[in-house]
This record gives structure tokens, sequence and C-alpha cells, in this order.
């Protein structure tokens, strides 16, 4: 048996180019000049020649001021792979609240009624709740803790 994955090199999703040109990637890719997913992945993992701004450390550290993600304390370094890749460190010295960067912080403000979850159930039954709706209930399972 071998050990490639069945059917790995066929394209089991390709959402429609309109969906695709509104994503967080793909505005990623324009603000930086990035033509298509193959120079992105090259761009994103590869020091390249005469451009500083490429490299899996450039563009780990560069996607954290992107999205905006809030250290409580700030990383000495985006990682540490003394022990081979395979066991890297990422953001040593960091430290961040999850919950506060996924929820809280869009919970006020102009994203607060924006769809945090959406759930879509069988025979088309939809569940939506916004990041205020979602800040809420975090709120009372932490209460329960």
């Amino acid at each position: 048996m071998s050990g490639d994955a069945v059917g790995a090199d066929k394209i089991v999703h390709e959402p429609a180019e309109s969906f695709a040109e509104s994503t967080n990637v793909r505005q990623f890719m324009r603000e930086y000049g990035i033509d298509d997913h193959e120079a992105l992945i090259e761009r994103t993992t590869t020091d390249l020649p005469g451009e500083p701004a490429s490299g899996v450390e450039w563009f780990w550290d560069e996607i954290v001021d992107y999205l905006g993600i809030e250290f409580d304390e700030p990383y000495d370094r985006v990682r540490d792979d003394t022990d081979g890749p395979q066991f890297s460190e990422w953001y040593p010295g960091g430290r961040l609240n999850v919950t506060h960067n996924v929820v809280e912080r869009h919970a006020t403000g102009d994203s607060a009624n924006q769809i945090a979850c959406l759930w879509e159930g069988e025979p088309g039954d939809e569940r939506k709740m916004t990041f205020r709706d979602l800040s809420n209930q975090t709120a009372r399972v932490t209460n329960y803790l």
C-alpha cells in the first residue's frame, strides 16, 4: 500500500472567484504583490535572494501584524527550530490570550453584530452566532469553570 493519499493531486473544492477575491488571503497577496498561490507558497516558505520580505520567519512575523494579533507579552523571535523544524517552538517568550484575540476584541464596536459562527444542518437548519453572542456564551462557560 502506498503512503500517498488517494486523490491528493486533485482539487476537491474550488470556491467561486468572487468569494476567493473577498478573502483575507487574497487581500494579503494583493498588498504584497503576490500574483498566485504558487508565488505565495514560494515567498512564504523560502528566503528569496534580494527579497527581504520572504521566508518563513518574515511571513509569520508579518501575519501577526497583518491580522492584528495582540500578544500580552511580546515574543523574542518568530520561531526557535534549534531541535529541528519538526520541533519548532513558535513565538518563544510570547504570551497571548486566544479568547481575547478570537472573540472578545470583536465583540464590541463595528464587528459585534458580524457572524462569528455559522452552523448548517442536514435539512437546511441554520444557526448563526454573532461575535457579541459568542462572547456572552464564552463568558457563561468561563463562569461555570
